[in-house]
C-alpha cells in the first residue's frame, strides 16, 4: 500500500467516522458522564468482537470499527463540553 493510498483510506474512514458520529447525535443525546460513554463505547467494542471472532464479510467489521471510533471521537469531543460547538459547527456539512 502507497503512502497515498494510506492517505486516501484515512480521510475516507474518519469521514465515515464523523459521519456516523452525526448521524449517532441525531438519535442519541451527547453523553452526560464518563460512566455513560465508557457502557455504550464497551458495548460498541463487544459488536466488533463479535465480529472478529464470527466473521461474515468486511463491511460489517468495517461497519463495527467505525462504530467504535465514532464513540471514541463522541468521548473526546462531549467529555471536555465541545459536543454543542461541534455539532453546530459542522451540521451544514
Amino acid at each position: 500500500m502507497s503512502n497515498l493510498d494510506i492517505i486516501v483510506a484515512t480521510f475516507n474512514f474518519m469521514d465515515a467516522v464523523e459521519n456516523e458520529y452525526k448521524l449517532s447525535r441525531k438519535k442519541f443525546p451527547p453523553f452526560k458522564s464518563g460512566h455513560e460513554a465508557y457502557a455504550v463505547l464497551l458495548e460498541e467494542v463487544e459488536e466488533l468482537w463479535e465480529e472478529i471472532k464470527h466473521p461474515t464479510d468486511f463491511s460489517h467489521f468495517e461497519k463495527e470499527a467505525i462504530q467504535v471510533a465514532s464513540m471514541c471521537l463522541a468521548m473526546a469531543i462531549e467529555l471536555r463540553g465541545g459536543a454543542s460547538e461541534y455539532v453546530s459547527r459542522n451540521s451544514s456539512r
